[in-house]
C-alpha cells in the first residue's frame, strides 16, 4: 500500500505564496507532496500462548519442586 499526503493550505505571517509548488493540485515532483510504503502484516498470536504456556510450565515446575523440598523436610 503506497500512502501519499499533500499539503493542501498553509499560510505565514507576511502572507508569501510558496514559490516552487501549487497546494492541493497533486502533482508529483513538488516539495509539498509525500508518499511512503506501508506494509501490512498478520499476527495470529502464537507468541502469546506460547509466552504463557511458558510461564505456566514454569509455575508448576516451582510448585512441583516447593512440594517436595517440603514433603523431604517432614
Amino acid at each position: 500500500t503506497i500512502n501519499t499526503a499533500e499539503i493542501a493550505k498553509s499560510s505565514n505571517d507576511l502572507n508569501i505564496k510558496d514559490i516552487d509548488s501549487v497546494e492541493g493540485n497533486n502533482k508529483q515532483g513538488e516539495d509539498d507532496i509525500s508518499t511512503a510504503e506501508v506494509l501490512m502484516s498478520v499476527r495470529t498470536g502464537v507468541e502469546v500462548i506460547i509466552a504463557v504456556s511458558s510461564l505456566l510450565i514454569a509455575l508448576v515446575a516451582v510448585a512441583i519442586m516447593v512440594y517436595i523440598i517440603r514433603r523431604k523436610e517432614v
